[in-house]
């Protein structure tokens, strides 16, 4: 069991490494949840990055727990989300959740304090108005025999502390993302 999770773990690594930081000119990249493109983006206190995941494909279909790492940023999200296809496809799945990664649509995030730290935040696991995820949309981009691939649109807030810290330090931060999802069909 161990062997399957840490080939899943660097599967996943290595498909999130096809998600590349654009060129940064220095200008801050608004970030917005109505683009047509597959990304990530947070936006912290202090620092922000848009990450293009055009070529980036999370396979729900074997993991229903996804998480990825960008190599340009050294962030990494976790969002939960059902394996089957007609349980993605549930009109119902378009609301708010909580932050965390327990749950269907569960979403949270590691990411460096500032660019190239080593010093990491994490999301605190709640819900209200400054801590959720929400699902925005979810549409089948297309089909095969056995999957069904999903374009899922979400935006989020958090509230994070850095990682082992005692004095609990609070940062907030917000973002989006659009990510093509797989689910079995079966």
């Amino acid at each position: 069991m161990r062997k399957i999770y840490i080939i899943a773990l660097a599967f996943t690594a290595l498909l999130f490494a096809g998600c590349a930081k654009p060129e940064d000119d220095g200008t801050p990249s608004d970030s917005d949840s109505s683009s047509d493109k597959l990304h990530f983006s947070f936006n912290s206190p202090d620092w922000h990055a848009n990450i293009d995941c055009e070529r980036l494909v999370l396979d729900a279909a074997a993991y229903g727990s996804l998480n990825a790492t960008s190599e340009s940023t050294n962030s990494t999200f976790y969002l939960t989300v059902p394996s089957k296809s007609d349980e993605m496809a549930d009109p119902a799945n378009i609301k708010r959740y909580p932050i965390g990664t327990d749950v269907l649509f569960n979403f949270n995030l590691k990411l460096p304090i500032t660019s190239g730290s080593s010093t990491r935040l994490i999301g605190i696991n709640q819900f209200d108005d400054n801590s959720y995820n929400e699902i925005v949309s979810i549409q089948l981009d297309h089909a095969d025999a056995n999957y069904a691939y999903y374009k899922v649109k979400g935006k989020y807030k958090m509230v994070m502390k850095i990682i082992g810290e005692t004095n609990e330090t609070r940062k907030n931060v917000y973002g989006d993302y659009l990510l093509m999802i797989k689910t079995s069909k079966n």
